[in-house]
This record gives C-alpha cells, structure tokens and sequence, in this order.
C-alpha cells in the first residue's frame, strides 16, 4: 500500500510539474505573438511603399526556364586583364 501512494505522489507531482512547465510556454508563446503583431503593425506600412516587386535572386535549384537570365556582378566573379584570377595570365 505504500508503494502505490509513493507512486501516486510521484505521478501527481510529475503532472505538476509539466503543467508549470506547459504555462510557462504558453505564456512565452503569447508574449511572442504580441511581439510579431507589434512587428507587423511597424514594418507593414513600411512594406506597402515599396513601389518594385521582390524578384529573388536565381539560385542552383531554380528553375532555368523560369529564372531570370540576367545574373548580378559579384566580386567573386571579377576577371582581370591577364586572365582568371586564379590562374596567371592564360594558364589552365
């Protein structure tokens, strides 16, 4: 008979414990959505003037066909008068 109380207690203590646990995240998560709607309400205006579409840059996976063909300049792609960079003036 002891041992099914101390279970008991223990099972009752262990719900305890996970329903503070389980408030203490509902009320974060709460906290979270107040924040994002405060969000909203500042960068929403902010979004709606924006005059030009966002147009993502192309990336590997994207679709050829679809993507658009013109391709931004990066630095990583700059060649210089003698050749590639990596590669001195001609040599492969």
């Amino acid at each position: 008979m002891k041992w099914v109380l101390l279970w008991v207690l223990l099972v009752l203590l262990a719900v305890a414990v996970l329903g503070w646990l389980a408030w203490g995240v509902f009320r974060k998560v709460l906290a979270l959505l107040g924040e994002l709607s405060r969000s909203a309400e500042r960068v929403g205006p902010v979004l709606e003037q924006i005059q030009e579409p966002y147009v993502p840059a192309s990336s590997v996976l994207s679709d050829p066909t679809i993507a658009p063909q013109v391709r931004p300049h990066r630095a990583g792609d700059r060649q210089t008068r003698a050749g590639h960079r990596r590669f001195g003036s001609g040599g492969g």
